[in-house]
């Protein structure tokens, strides 16, 4: 499973980390990772676990982990914003037409039909695969402007750098032309 690091006041059942250890009691120490427990507190930003009898963990001590959950086309719903691999904002959009798609801010749509059910673009044309998806807004002003401003991210595609091999030969006749291998 995989967590992101969330700087915000903990909720019963959550996971959190500690990130600055300050009044430990010697209970707990940077890097470790526990459960807010259901035990009132006067202190709302505070957080009380479930691992020890510790009074409370203050806020500053903390992050909240978040589950990053694998995102799907059927997840996406209109007024939702994504950043693609070429790095451009578009808005999910329904038309009659076409039905859900997305539409950037120079009007230009891509449906639904071209992608996997893991928002990766059909075709092989990687430029437009989604790689961050984000909520609804949080102002209701900008509900429908295509831009991260007070949304909260609800998915980001992690991948390894692809490496391809190539021989020389192919080298050349990928660019071309004749290449010659220097030093750095």
């Amino acid at each position: 499973m995989k967590y992101r690091e969330v700087k915000r006041p903990a909720k019963i059942g959550e996971k959190i980390k500690i990130v600055n250890a300050t009044t430990t009691r010697e209970k707990y120490k940077n890097g470790d990772i526990l459960t807010v427990s259901p035990r009132s507190c006067l202190y709302p930003s505070a957080a009380h676990v479930s691992e020890f009898e510790q009074p409370y963990i203050l806020l500053s001590e903390y992050v909240v982990l978040e589950e990053i959950k694998d995102f799907a086309l059927s997840d996406l719903e209109p007024c939702m914003v994504v950043k693609r691999r070429d790095g451009v904002l578009a808005i999910v959009a329904n038309t009659k037409c076409d039905g859900l798609c997305f539409q950037t801010a120079d009007r230009t749509f891509t449906s639904f039909r071209d992608y996997e059910e893991d928002i990766i673009c059909k075709y092989n044309f990687r430029a437009l695969d989604i790689m961050k998806v984000f909520g609804f807004s949080g102002r209701s002003s900008k509900a429908t402007e295509i831009s991260e401003e007070f949304r909260e991210v609800l998915y980001e595609r992690t991948e390894e750098p692809m490496v391809e091999e190539m021989t020389m030969e192919q080298i050349c006749k990928e660019l071309g032309r004749t290449v010659k291998i220097v030093k750095e």
